[in-house]
């Protein structure tokens, strides 16, 4: 019996030692030693290389957005940060972010340096709009409408190629309405119509939707505005209340088969693609960096948007590069990459 209690007393003495000594260890460990908590800034410059940064502004969110999901599905590891930044001088915005990828239209793109770096990626096209309910709504969708008819509309100026029912005095009375992006006005009227913005007699309106809504409200109205955003992206149709105005390309008062390709937005953007569609009218979007990117993972997200992506783009209502533009930048991207 003593002996037990011996055996007992001398293992708790043991057991009493090891936490003892386990616990003087734990206070002598030095902070410096632990480990980190996350929120530390890595010393390693190459990690600072998977995090893909964009900027871009309102109008263009939700697409930065989209493709950047979709390409971290090749790249699950990078992480990606998109900054808003207000429409303004683009070279100020380069001037300070320095390291970022800047997502801009044409309506930007005049304003900056030749020095900066850049690449085309997407374009849209610019179309007329009206209501369904317009009394020749029928006859212009069969015959479509000729540069002096669309100048007629948006000028009120009379023409001797009016040759349509519009001639009557619902042409006096129609309202052309005008999104707030003054840039589209001047792309449609001085490089296709060959008119001054001045002449144009129209409503301002403050978003593209506040337009489309004007449009759809007026049966005798008039708008314009890139073709994504009077097209359902899922069903691909024309949205309700709204139709697209047809044009006659050749002046020859027919709207020809090979000028009929409006009835779903597919269609628009294959004629489009194929040049079909007055070129004078597209938007282009860039992809503009204040000098020669030699970070890897922008090289390689830029080469997605021009390969894969493109058909995110396509989904997303925008129209596809030409195959000559995409491989003329994918040259220029491996140039990046050789020589670096």
């Amino acid at each position: 019996m003593y002996l037990y209690i011996e055996q007992i007393t001398f293992s708790l003495r043991k057991i009493i030692i090891c936490l003892l000594i386990i616990f003087l260890s734990g206070c002598n460990s030095s902070p410096d030693n632990d480990q980190p908590t996350g929120n530390e800034v890595s010393a390693n410059p190459d990690l600072l290389n998977d995090t893909l940064r964009l900027l871009c502004t309102e109008d263009q969110l939700h697409l930065a957005s989209h493709l950047t999901n979709e390409f971290q599905k090749y790249h699950p590891t990078a992480a990606t940060e998109i900054s808003l930044c207000e429409p303004g001088n683009p070279e100020e915005i380069l001037t300070q972010k320095k390291n970022d990828l800047f997502l801009v239209s044409d309506a930007n793109f005049s304003n900056v340096n030749e020095d900066y770096w850049h690449i085309k990626y997407a374009r849209d096209g610019v179309v007329g709009i009206i209501n369904e309910s317009n009394p020749n709504c029928q006859e212009i969708l069969e015959f479509g409408l000729r540069k002096q008819q669309l100048i007629h509309i948006l000028t009120g100026v009379e023409s001797d190629d009016w040759q349509t029912s519009l001639e009557n005095e619902d042409a006096r009375l129609i309202s052309v309405f005008i999104g707030p992006d003054k840039f589209l006005s001047c792309k449609l009227l001085e490089d296709f119509l060959h008119i001054d913005q001045n002449d144009l007699t129209g409503i301002k309106t403050t978003s593209v939707q506040d337009m489309i809504d004007s449009v759809r409200m007026n049966p005798l109205s008039f708008g314009f505005c890139c073709q994504r955003h009077v097209y359902d992206l899922l069903t691909r149709k024309e949205i309700k209340g709204i139709k697209v105005v047809p044009i006659d390309c050749n002046a020859n008062g027919i709207l020809e088969g090979r000028e009929k390709f409006y009835d779903n937005l597919d269609m628009l953007q294959r004629a489009m693609w194929m040049g079909k569609y007055p070129c004078h009218t597209f938007l282009n979007y860039y992809i503009v960096a204040n000098d020669i990117p030699q970070n890897k993972l922008y090289i390689d997200f830029m080469k997605w948007i021009l390969t894969e992506g493109q058909k995110e783009l396509h989904t997303e209502g925008y129209i596809l590069l030409r195959t000559r533009v995409i491989n003329n930048e994918i040259n220029e991207l491996n140039k990046i990459m050789t020589s670096s």
